[in-house]
């Protein structure tokens, strides 16, 4: 009988593979002999786009070029350089056709231009039965940098800066 006391939870495990293979320590493998591939990360992603077809944002933002750029503006830093190549993104909004991030900048203004509807057919589709009664509201603020903010008021600052204008927003 022997102790494993001291020994790092490295030596451990590759003594338990020996063990486990000790009929024919060759079925063991090796490292070095393995080949290691990285395929893409795609269970976020999926996740994401499984609620957002929940939600009705995917028929809202409907199944053309702008639609599915949409979808993924929401992560432009997924389509951005190494982070393009790490995740499915393209694959699961189905942009295998390429784009670049000028692309998506682009997108901005379309969504700017449908913003209106493509609200109202989310809206619609959660609440096309029964609209809601009860809205919930709340406000937080911020102090301001700097001195030409046009929406900077003075007021009660909880963030304890003496001399800072804030804002205040509702959500």
């Amino acid at each position: 009988m022997a102790s494993l006391k001291n020994y790092s939870e490295n030596e451990i495990a590759a003594i338990e593979l020996a063990l486990r293979h000790k009929a024919n320590l060759t079925e063991s493998g090796s490292i070095k002999d393995s080949k290691i591939t990285e395929r893409l990360s795609i269970g976020g992603v999926w996740v994401i786009y499984e609620i957002a077809q929940h939600l009705g944002i995917v028929d809202a933002l409907g199944n053309d070029r702008q639609g599915q750029l949409a979808l993924g503006t929401t992560r432009i830093k997924t389509f951005r350089g190494q982070n393009a190549q790490t995740y499915a993104i393209a694959s699961v909004i189905d942009l295998n056709k390429g784009f670049n991030e000028e692309d998506l900048y682009k997108n901005f203004t379309w969504l700017d231009q449908n913003q209106a509807s493509i609200e109202d057919q989310i809206f619609n589709k959660q609440f096309s039965d029964k609209r809601p009664h009860l809205f919930l509201y709340d406000v937080t603020r911020s102090y301001l940098e700097g001195e030409k903010n046009e929406l900077g008021q003075w007021g009660y600052n909880r963030d304890k800066k003496k001399g800072k204008k804030q804002i205040v927003v509702g959500l």
